[in-house]
């Protein structure tokens, strides 16, 4: 018998937590329910980033398996392999937020955003929602708001090799109400 591959376990276990709305707990496999962040994304009314042109999203940079190039409705990112990742412009360091990315996907895979705080020599798993994606296009919402978050956050904008687009991404504080 064949072992699955690590990849297509975590997307199987982050589309299970997502359709049933729950915490996945310490593995991370979804965060908070989607439902829950887009309403308070919705809900936030300062900006803090904003990234919804080709131009703009060109801020973004490949820092794994992945070539990216502006495309006529944002970028597009070629993951090359199974880990493909993309580092975020600065804009993070000391705030709380909420981020919004609208992606579409090649296949049913997961995504993760991945953020630092100081004395982090290395990006924490534990702080990482795995979120599902379908293919086609996704709205995902993450939630930031450790102690002291520290610049750059790095999106994995999913676990399979193919062509993304990445047509935007926003980041809006946190009210004082939900931190």
């Amino acid at each position: 018998m064949r072992a699955l591959p690590w990849n297509l376990v975590l997307v199987a276990i982050a589309i299970a937590f997502s359709a049933c709305g729950r915490d996945g707990g310490g593995a991370k496999a979804g965060g908070p329910p989607q439902e829950e962040l887009a309403a308070a994304f919705e809900a936030a009314t300062e900006t803090v980033f904003e990234a919804r042109t080709p131009a703009q999203l060109g801020a973004v940079k490949a820092a794994g398996q992945a070539t990216i190039v502006p495309a006529d409705n944002g970028v597009q990112v070629t993951a090359t392999g199974d880990d493909p990742a993309l580092q975020l412009p600065p804009f993070a360091a000391g705030k709380r937020f909420i981020m919004q990315v609208v992606i579409q996907s090649p296949a049913d895979t997961g995504i993760q955003l991945f953020y630092k705080v100081a004395g982090d020599a290395e990006y924490i798993e534990s702080r990482a929602p795995l979120y599902a994606l379908t293919a086609g296009r996704n709205t995902v919402y993450w939630r930031v708001d450790g102690e002291n978050v520290v610049d750059p956050l790095r999106l994995d904008p999913g676990y399979t090799p193919g062509t993304y687009v990445i047509e935007s991404i926003v980041a809006k504080a946190l009210a004082a109400a939900a931190r």
